[in-house]
């Protein structure tokens, strides 16, 4: 038996990545004709990535987080990238994120509180930031 693989598939990153090339090739295509074919070339084969990548989201073999954006190996009830396969926590930031929203007033309450506090200390104490 093989070893089993577990690395990021990671196409959204690749897109990021050729956007990025488009423009340093929009110049080089102005330059010349030759590279124009090279340019239409990478245009033709983003598309099919985009092809590839709903057809894989659709038949569930992948699955996009809706933290990062980045994907994983579909399995059901998994939503986020985990620490242990993809090295990332995107459910505890998720989390972070829910509770700040739900607790949002009393949170702000407590940090104006405590910077009055401290600009009270600092003033006492004729500390200058």
């Amino acid at each position: 038996m093989g070893k089993k693989i577990n690395k990021d598939i990671n196409i959204l990153e690749a897109f990021k990545e050729f956007d990025r090339l488009i423009p340093v090739t929009e110049e080089v295509v102005k330059g010349g004709a030759r590279m124009k074919g090279t340019f239409l070339e990478m245009i033709r084969l983003r598309k099919e990535i985009e092809q590839l990548l709903s057809f894989l989201l659709k038949k569930k073999s992948l699955k996009l987080c809706p933290v990062c954006g980045r994907t994983f190996k579909y399995k059901e009830r998994k939503i986020y990238c985990s620490p242990l396969t993809e090295g990332r926590d995107c459910g505890k930031k998720a989390r972070n994120i829910r509770s700040y929203l739900h607790h949002r007033q009393e949170r702000l309450r407590k940090s104006i509180k405590r910077m009055k506090e401290l600009r009270k200390l600092y003033k006492e104490r004729n500390i200058k930031k």
